[in-house]
């Protein structure tokens, strides 16, 4: 397992591309690329990222895009919809296969607050098979996020929609899980075999974002449980903006879980 960093850490901060210069100083030496808006979906920036990404021996493990922009369409009942969200879909793979990344990030349908969600899981199933298969097309695996306002917020969700669709991938991410009132150890189990990528944060008892060790989260049980079900992937740091002052406070956090990653046997 490998500690790294997402670009989305430095959102409002900082313009994507430079971003790579920081994550290097603060001790790692893979990301995941955050794709704000539409015209980071552009070749031009694409080029952009693999010139700085490269210029600072950051690699591209994933790409992950801003989920309102599309998303939520890549599921709508119009074909018409379906297609047009799916242009900014193929647009980011191209970046992706453009920056040697190897999974895409995806948040997929949103839910509505108050209401009760029946899911057709053979019918969702085969439409994540087929974008799962968009995006082979650029030699990308997908992989479903753990999202608190999605649809896969219970670990459940992933083990009917998985029988439907046998290529799609999973990311853990710890505070989406807390925030839909459940922990990393009840999906940990439910995403064996099928993780390739977690997001690391850290939160207090009252469900405050915070830095990794600045919280509760106990990181030697989370990689000893990831280890367990012999998970040897990235997880990425995800701070939002507002919780860190300077830049170093990230690389803190790159060498505090380092040190936690360095005694899991």
């Amino acid at each position: 397992m490998e500690i790294g960093i997402s670009t989305a850490t430095y959102f409002a901060k900082l313009p994507t591309e430079d971003t790579f210069e920081y994550i290097k100083e603060a001790g790692a030496n893979i990301c995941e690329v955050f794709m704000d808006t539409f015209s980071e979906y552009t070749p031009e920036f694409g080029r952009l990222f693999k010139e700085n990404s490269e210029k600072y021996g950051v690699k591209v493990y994933s790409v992950h895009a801003s989920n309102l922009n599309y998303e939520p369409n890549l599921n709508n009942p119009t074909k018409r919809a379906r297609d047009d969200s799916e242009v900014f879909y193929r647009q980011v793979l191209a970046n992706g296969r453009l920056l040697n990344a190897k999974s895409y990030t995806y948040h997929g349908g949103t839910r509505l607050k108050r209401r009760q969600y029946t899911f057709d899981f053979e019918k969702l199933g085969k439409r994540i098979e087929e974008l799962c298969g968009i995006a082979k097309e650029y030699g990308i695996d997908m992989s479903y996020e753990t999202v608190h306002w999605a649809y896969f917020s219970y670990p459940e969700f992933f083990e009917n929609l998985e029988k439907f669709s046998p290529s799609v991938k999973c990311t853990l991410d710890i505070k989406q899980v807390m925030q839909a009132g459940l922990n990393y150890r009840d999906f940990i189990p439910a995403m064996e075999g099928r993780i390739n990528n977690v997001h690391l944060t850290d939160y207090d008892e009252n469900g405050n974002i915070l830095r990794p060790g600045k919280g509760i989260v106990d990181y030697y049980d989370l990689f000893s449980r990831l280890k367990g079900i012999g998970y040897d992937g990235p997880m990425m740091i995800e701070l939002y903006s507002g919780n860190y002052d300077k830049y170093s406070d990230v690389k803190d956090c790159v060498d505090y879980l380092n040190d936690i990653l360095g005694k899991v046997k």
